[in-house]
């Protein structure tokens, strides 16, 4: 990449991170950040808009259509299958006939989110019922009632001890910080807690500390 457009990168891969660079150390513990190692967002970002580029993207809603399909939605798609484990999740939009129709269209041409929402709904208008077509976009966070319940069981101290992943002090603060209204951390929780029930399904072994902790 050209050094002109690190900074645009840069940006870029902040907006999109959940944890960023210098958030590590107080988010991870020394032995998760051994594993990790020295990691900057826009490094691996930074490949992908080469690729882009050297594939022939020249206009910078082709590159970041490019990074959203290769990198960020596996990523969406693997956190939803965490997140509802046992449920057949499907990706029609994701299909590589779709992608490669959109990626024909010039950007100009490609409109805003809310007129492509229109589009869609117009496509499907016959295929679908009225309450469905006006129903509003689903969000993968859990409805209020149960975010709260749902967050007292999947992060307790006890369960980020022993998985040894995050630093139990953080996400305790991070909690209380949410709870009291003083800041809102719902992405990030939501975060964490997916990786939580993500390493509880791999089986990873826990050390003597960490089972003493849970």
């Amino acid at each position: 990449m050209e050094a002109e457009r690190l900074a645009p990168l840069e940006i870029y891969a902040r907006a999109v991170s959940q944890v960023l660079p210098g958030e590590r150390e107080a988010l991870y513990t020394p032995e998760t950040l051994a594993i990790l190692g020295e990691a900057r967002p826009w490094d691996t970002l930074g490949e992908l808009f080469a690729d882009a580029a050297s594939a022939g993207a020249v206009d910078p809603a082709d590159t970041i259509h490019y990074v959203e399909l290769t990198f960020r939605l596996p990523a969406r798609a693997a956190a939803a299958r965490a997140a509802a484990a046992g449920i057949d999740l499907r990706l029609p939009l994701a299909d590589h006939r779709m992608a490669q129709l959109v990626a024909s269209v010039p950007p100009a041409l490609r409109a805003s989110a809310a007129e492509r929402q229109s589009l869609l709904r117009g496509a499907l208008a016959e295929l679908l019922t009225p309450a469905t077509l006006r129903a509003a976009h689903a969000s993968p966070l859990l409805p209020p009632h149960a975010w709260s319940a749902w967050l007292d069981e999947a992060l307790t101290p006890a369960r980020i001890a022993a998985h040894g992943f995050f630093r139990r002090d953080m996400v305790v603060r991070l909690l209380k910080e949410h709870r009291s209204g003083a800041r809102d951390h719902t992405q990030r929780l939501w975060s964490i807690a997916l990786v939580t029930r993500w390493l509880e399904r791999q089986g990873l072994p826990l050390g003597a500390d960490e089972r003493a902790a849970g």
